[in-house]
């Protein structure tokens, strides 16, 4: 049985396919879970309604299904819920990130949604210090969801989508390099 310790970071628009590759990778890598950068935001989210958190096919569902909200769907809710934490600190995501990791510390850990530059320091900085192994994957899956883009949150895809990446390269190389010359902070 191996030892080396793995992070598997997706990158990729909305319906790019991200999830369907950490679901495949779930299946594949026996002991992995998923640390979304998400995660965290949506405990606090979950809280905050005074819901219990959902998980799986049961969470997949209520995301994109309204939620008797002012008519946000669940994802709607979550993202309003986020981007208010995000204005009190930017890196609020990527530090609930981190600390999740630090607590649970699994030998391999799949990120389903890296979508900012402090998201990928915050990856790179926890395998460094934690002797993991890391790749970056950006995905493209032309699906019926797939929405290109280049908002704010989109910015980091759209890089590899005008790079003309092409759907599951590894893109861990142009990842460091352009890290390297990235003043955000984590």
């Amino acid at each position: 049985m191996s030892k080396i310790k793995r992070i598997t970071a997706f990158i990729g628009f909305e319906g790019s396919g991200k999830d369907f590759s950490t679901n495949q990778l779930l299946n594949y890598i026996q002991g992995s879970i998923r640390i979304g950068m998400s995660d965290g935001i949506r405990k606090e989210a979950f809280e905050q309604m005074g819901i219990e958190p959902i998980y799986g096919t049961e969470y997949e569902k209520w995301k994109t299904e309204l939620c008797g909200y002012d008519g946000f769907t669940g994802r709607d809710l979550l993202k309003e819920i986020g981007e208010g934490r995000r204005k009190d600190n930017p890196y609020v995501w990527s530090e609930k990130w981190f600390e999740t990791c630090l607590e649970l510390k699994p030998k391999d850990i799949i990120v389903n949604d890296c979508r900012f530059w402090h998201e990928v320091r915050a990856i790179i900085r926890f395998a460094t210090e934690y002797g993991y192994k890391f790749d970056f994957v950006y995905c493209q899956y032309p699906s019926e969801r797939l929405r290109v883009s280049n908002e704010k949150q989109d910015m980091l895809a759209y890089k590899f989508h005008l790079l003309n990446a092409i759907h599951y390269s590894v893109i861990t190389p142009q990842i460091k390099e352009m890290a390297s010359y990235c003043s955000d902070k984590i």
